[in-house]
Protein backbone atom coordinates (compact mmCIF):
# COMPACT_ATOMS: atom_id res chain seq x y z
CA UNK A 1 0.00 0.00 0.00
CA UNK A 2 2.80 2.46 0.88
CA UNK A 3 4.64 1.71 -2.35
CA UNK A 4 1.50 2.46 -4.35
CA UNK A 5 1.02 5.72 -2.49
CA UNK A 6 4.64 6.75 -3.09
CA UNK A 7 4.43 5.86 -6.77
CA UNK A 8 1.28 7.97 -7.13
CA UNK A 9 3.45 10.96 -6.10
CA UNK A 10 0.58 12.57 -4.22
CA UNK A 11 1.26 15.86 -2.41
CA UNK A 12 1.40 14.48 1.15
CA UNK A 13 2.04 17.24 3.65
CA UNK A 14 2.39 17.16 7.42
CA UNK A 15 1.26 20.32 9.16
CA UNK A 16 2.63 19.40 12.56
CA UNK A 17 6.04 18.66 14.07
CA UNK A 18 7.36 15.27 12.97
CA UNK A 19 10.31 12.99 13.57
CA UNK A 20 11.37 10.10 11.34
CA UNK A 21 12.84 7.07 13.08
CA UNK A 22 14.36 4.26 11.03
CA UNK A 23 16.26 1.16 12.05
CA UNK A 24 19.64 0.91 10.35
CA UNK A 25 18.88 -2.75 9.57
CA UNK A 26 15.33 -2.16 8.30
CA UNK A 27 14.72 -4.51 5.38
CA UNK A 28 10.96 -4.06 5.08
CA UNK A 29 10.30 -2.92 1.55
CA UNK A 30 11.97 0.38 0.75
CA UNK A 31 11.72 2.01 4.19
CA UNK A 32 15.33 3.17 4.28
CA UNK A 33 15.14 4.70 0.81
CA UNK A 34 11.77 6.35 1.51
CA UNK A 35 12.92 7.80 4.84
CA UNK A 36 16.08 9.23 3.27
CA UNK A 37 14.05 10.83 0.48
CA UNK A 38 11.38 12.15 2.83
CA UNK A 39 14.04 13.70 5.06
CA UNK A 40 15.85 15.21 2.07
CA UNK A 41 12.69 16.59 0.49
CA UNK A 42 10.95 17.92 3.60
CA UNK A 43 13.67 18.61 6.16
CA UNK A 44 11.85 16.42 8.70
CA UNK A 45 14.54 15.23 11.13
CA UNK A 46 15.64 11.63 10.60
CA UNK A 47 17.19 9.55 13.36
CA UNK A 48 18.85 6.22 12.60
CA UNK A 49 18.35 3.54 15.22
CA UNK A 50 21.55 1.53 15.59
CA UNK A 51 21.17 -2.23 15.74
CA UNK A 52 17.46 -2.05 14.93
CA UNK A 53 15.34 -3.44 12.14
CA UNK A 54 11.85 -2.47 11.03
CA UNK A 55 10.46 -2.43 14.58
CA UNK A 56 13.10 -0.18 16.06
CA UNK A 57 10.91 0.63 19.06
CA UNK A 58 11.01 -3.07 19.97
CA UNK A 59 14.67 -3.60 19.09
CA UNK A 60 15.99 -0.47 20.84
CA UNK A 61 13.19 0.88 23.07
CA UNK A 62 15.42 2.96 25.36
CA UNK A 63 17.06 4.76 22.43
CA UNK A 64 13.75 5.33 20.64
CA UNK A 65 12.21 6.74 23.83
CA UNK A 66 15.19 9.06 24.41
CA UNK A 67 14.98 10.38 20.85
CA UNK A 68 11.24 10.99 21.12
CA UNK A 69 11.62 12.71 24.49
CA UNK A 70 14.41 14.95 23.13
CA UNK A 71 12.31 15.81 20.10
CA UNK A 72 9.32 16.72 22.26
CA UNK A 73 11.46 18.79 24.61
CA UNK A 74 12.50 21.00 21.67
CA UNK A 75 8.91 21.85 20.76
Amino acid sequence: MLAEAMEADLPYELNCPALLLCGEKDRAGSCIRYNKAWHRDTGIPLEWISGAGHNSNTDQPELVNRLIEAFLAKL
